[in-house]
């Protein structure tokens, strides 16, 4: 082989015995050098301290809960009831309010019993009568079995009493073939009802606000003074008077909705 070639081919393989060798120590590095940790981001939910403590918290459920119904207008009535839990299954609730005239008086229940001297007329008949503010006041244990009270389904029996107070037309004397009423003289009633109620319901917590519903069953009373009109058939002219009212306990169905905020 001529000298010239053997001198090129000794520098051809040096040079791929050096690129050789630098692969080689670059490989050896990668090998023996650890690439840097990743940064792992934790992200808890649920947890009011950021994880910090290690423990998860759940807000806790509120103790009291104060609330009205917002639909109970249209009977005549708005009450302020406040709920404060006993223990995991028990709550009690009680409140007060104000009565008056119901937007839909013919709806809403009535006495309308023959008296042995005549009609005794509707008691809430407001054609002649004028409704005064009243009050009310209502109790009721509630027993939870959804969940931890005061939240999800319950039963409670319940009290309520409705004070209403209204002034009637008293009867012109002169009414001898129709009932005839006065403009400036009126008698003054005093009429309460009493239910006796078993609601099945279920309350639903938010953040703050508090959404409770019913359907109930029961009985109601109604006691007090009242207007009734006579006929009297020796002299044939009509008169009215105030008089004990009374009547059988009426099955009762009520539908209710409650909106509160808890404290």
């Amino acid at each position: 082989m001529h000298y010239s070639t053997k001198k090129t081919l000794m520098i051809v393989m040096l040079f791929m015995f050096l690129g050789m060798h630098a692969l080689s120590a670059q490989s050896t590095r990668r090998d023996t050098i650890q690439p840097p940790k990743k940064q792992v981001e934790v992200i808890r939910f649920g947890d009011d301290d950021g994880g910090r403590s290690g423990k998860g918290k759940h807000k806790k459920k509120s103790n009291g809960i104060i609330k009205t119904a917002p639909l109970s207008f249209i009977l005549g009535y708005v009450p302020v009831l406040y709920e404060y839990k006993i223990n995991d299954w028990l709550s009690l609730q009680g409140g007060t309010g104000i009565t008056f005239k119901p937007s839909v008086s013919g709806l809403y229940a009535i006495i309308d019993e023959e008296c042995a001297d005549g009609n005794c007329g509707n008691n809430l008949d407001y054609s002649y009568r004028k409704s005064k503010l009243g009050t009310m006041l209502a109790f009721a244990p509630r027993l939870y079995f959804g969940s931890d009270a005061p939240e999800e389904s319950y039963i409670a029996p319940e009290i309520r009493m409705y004070f209403r107070r209204t002034n009637a037309q008293a009867i012109d004397p002169a009414s001898q073939y129709e009932i005839i009423r006065l403009n400036d003289q009126y008698d003054k009633e005093s009429i309460r009802f009493t239910d006796f109620m078993v609601n099945y319901g279920n309350q639903t917590l938010y953040p703050s606000l508090t959404i409770d519903w019913s359907i109930g069953v029961g009985l109601r009373k109604i006691s007090g003074k009242i207007q009734q009109t006579y006929y009297n058939e020796t002299t044939g002219f009509y008169f009215s008077q105030l008089d004990k009212a009374s009547n059988p306990y009426a099955f009762r169905l009520d539908i209710g909705l409650r909106i509160g905020f808890q404290l």
